[in-house]
């Protein structure tokens, strides 16, 4: 089994340190991947509809490194730090980025593949909602089965 773990939070972050933790958690055998996207070069979806060409997307960046990962995924998580009860932009970025593979559905292969959300915040009382709407959507969008998430809350207080 492969894991694939997407972290939208800064590096060295709350978030990051979270997904950090897992990892050291998963039994033999698993195979984790963790891509930290602020490290990556990962430009915004400009919606120019290239791909939909099959011609591939317009930006020549780390959105290919995500894309092998993905593919060899049996287990993707989602890691984002709650802002303003939303996801990071720094995940959101690179989830717009999929229109690639919504368009043109050869760049990875559409199996069913486990999605989950880590959120951390550091609010103590955050509303998760509006997250698990947009990861959720995305889950069901690729023919994903959704299987929960986990909210990290007070985050900013250091427990």
């Amino acid at each position: 089994m492969e894991v694939l773990i997407l972290v939208g939070g800064r590096v060295g972050g709350n978030t990051e340190r979270l997904c950090s933790e897992l990892v050291g958690m998963f039994p033999d055998g698993v195979v984790s991947n963790l891509l930290n996207i602020s490290k990556m070069d990962i430009s915004h979806c400009i919606g120019c509809e290239r791909c939909k060409g099959g011609d591939g997307c317009i930006h020549d960046d780390d959105m290919s490194v995500v894309f092998e990962a993905f593919d060899r995924a049996d287990v993707v998580l989602f890691a984002t730090p709650v802002r303003f009860n939303g996801p990071s932009s720094i995940i959101k970025t690179m989830m717009d980025r999929f229109q690639e593979l919504w368009n043109d559905a050869g760049v990875v292969e559409h199996r069913r593949r486990y999605m989950g959300l880590l959120m951390t915040s550091g609010s103590d009382n955050p509303n998760p909602d509006p997250c698990l709407r947009i990861f959720r959507s995305f889950c069901l969008s690729f023919g994903g089965e959704w299987i929960g998430y986990v909210l990290a809350p007070g985050t900013d207080s250091g427990r």
